[in-house]
């Protein structure tokens, strides 16, 4: 079970939410002042990242994880584990991320004929 794709993935995602954490208490010290627990706030969005994918994932595929070959498996827990140490080193990205999802919602509700008066 701790070999199978989702999960080796998702623990790289907490790992690496971690280790940006702890990158981020540790190198930018003066400048973390209101954030008493990083290194949980780094683990945070790391799942956070994980979840985003993997709903994606079985809303687009069938079967995403049937036949995962090593290239597939590389891209995947590559591009992941980079967002989520970059994520969770520099919360601002997580946030301007975040931010864009709430515009499109927003721009969605605004143009649906069935929500305006």
């Amino acid at each position: 079970m701790l070999t199978w794709t989702p999960t080796n993935v998702g623990m790289l995602s907490l790992v690496a939410g971690l280790i940006g954490g702890l990158g981020r208490k540790l190198w930018r010290k003066s400048q973390i002042t209101d954030e008493p627990f990083p290194t949980l706030s780094g683990t945070l969005i790391g799942f956070v990242i994980y979840i985003v994918f993997i709903s994606g994932t079985f809303l687009t595929i069938d079967n995403p994880f049937g036949s995962t070959t090593p290239g597939q498996y590389v891209r995947t827990a590559g591009i992941l584990s980079l967002f989520s140490f970059m994520s969770a080193y520099e919360p601002n990205i997580f946030k301007k991320i975040t931010g864009h999802f709430s515009n499109i919602e927003n721009h969605l509700s605004n143009d649906n004929p069935i929500t305006k008066p």
